[in-house]
């Protein structure tokens, strides 16, 4: 039987150092700090910076944020495959 959303949502426990590839324009990424910040609603949010290491050639900026929900929901769904430095992944 297959996982369901809410089940690899769980299962994706992001660390410095864990690579992400974005499986629409094939751009690979490195996680590199993990910052907690708050919202106008005073909610708490982790922000992910993120390393793109092959945007460099295409002369475009090579570091990125990602709000931590949006990411892990994007690896849950498929668009971006997760390769944690502890060994876990998830590729659809």
């Amino acid at each position: 039987m297959k996982e369901g959303l809410k089940e690899r949502l769980e299962s994706v426990i992001l660390n410095i150092g864990d690579i992400v590839v974005d499986c629409v324009n094939n751009d690979i990424g490195i996680l590199v700090r993990r910052r907690r910040q708050f919202d106008m609603m005073l909610e708490e949010l982790y922000l992910w910076e993120v390393r793109w290491i092959n945007k460099a050639k295409e002369n475009v900026p090579m570091d990125g944020i990602i709000e931590e929900e949006s990411l892990k929901l994007s690896i849950a769904v498929g668009t971006y495959e997760w390769h944690s430095i502890n060994g876990d992944s998830l590729e659809l």
